[in-house]
């Protein structure tokens, strides 16, 4: 039975189709991933296309977790220290989640602390989430209610040290059967209340083998709209084939093999269909993905 989402994972399906196995932002990545019942352990190297900032970038993160507590923790070479701490006090209130986050990051050498408290409740008709963030001073809400079929949700932020509004967000979702559609309004300007971006999200199970999905944004302030969709196909019980293009003319083509039961490659790549058909071939990207896991 579909359950009700929180509003981050109202458009998750959408976005894991037109996102994920496109590993062209980078050249290379390895993925090592080891878990158990109790913890989970991961790190991750990513070698990037020459011209940027950071050619390598390397993480790793360790998960403690038992039924009530979870302890993660991340490292990365950029100078990132991620801590999250989460708590289900269910012999104390049903249906919470409490966590605790310290993040720290460098910038051009400063460290910059961002600590976070969050308290998350679930219901079947209705998903909650507030978190406080100290850096800067911030209060974060978001709420979903209906059913898992239709319903609306509300996403905001608000400032405490100019007391005013900084974030807005509205979603409206629809759900039958094998399909989705969810609309929602999205704020961009953190400065005073105005209207953003509207974005309409579809999701279809086309078979067992298939599927499709499509984003469509429109900017309300300048009337510009862009589209981009895509889909995906299991061509095997091992291959898994993707597709995408945008309206700037950007194809975005990947398939993934597993290549037996700990070991997974991958490979991804971005053309320009506006130089193909001006016999040019100068902007594409290239990735390459492999990924191990060990249970």
């Amino acid at each position: 039975m579909v359950k009700l989402e929180n509003y981050s994972g109202l458009t998750k399906k959408q976005e894991d189709l037109l996102k994920k196995h496109y590993c062209y932002g980078s050249f290379a990545l390895l993925n090592i991933n080891l878990s158990q019942s109790d913890f989970v352990f991961h790190t991750r190297a990513a070698a990037k296309h020459p011209n940027t900032l950071v050619p390598i970038l390397a993480s790793s993160w360790l998960q403690m977790r038992n039924n009530s507590l979870s302890l993660k923790s991340k490292l990365r070479t950029d100078g990132l220290t991620h801590f999250i701490f989460e708590m289900s006090p269910k012999s104390i209130i049903e249906n919470t989640k409490l966590k605790a986050e310290w993040k720290v990051s460098q910038v051009k050498g400063v460290q910059n602390a961002e600590p976070s408290a969050t308290l998350e409740y679930s219901h079947p008709s209705a998903k909650a989430k507030l978190t406080f963030v100290e850096n800067p001073l911030q209060l974060k809400g978001n709420l979903t209610i209906g059913k898992p079929q239709y319903g609306v949700g509300l996403d905001g932020k608000f400032d405490l040290t100019s007391q005013k509004l900084s974030g807005y967000n509205f979603a409206l979702w629809f759900f039958r059967k094998h399909s989705k559609v969810v609309l929602k309004h999205v704020g961009t300007n953190a400065d005073e209340l105005a209207l953003g971006n509207v974005e309409l999200s579809y999701y279809q199970k086309l078979s067992p083998l298939a599927h499709f999905g499509s984003k469509v944004t429109t900017k309300l302030a300048g009337g510009e709209t862009s589209i981009e969709f895509g889909g995906d196909y299991k061509y095997d019980e091992n291959t898994l084939l993707k597709g995408k293009l945008n309206t700037d003319g950007k194809l975005g083509l990947a398939m993934s093999r597993q290549l037996n039961k700990a070991m997974t490659f991958t490979v991804g790549s971005e053309i320009d269909t506006k130089e193909v058909a001006a016999n040019r071939f100068h902007d594409y990207k290239l990735g390459f993905r492999l990924d191990f896991y060990h249970q």
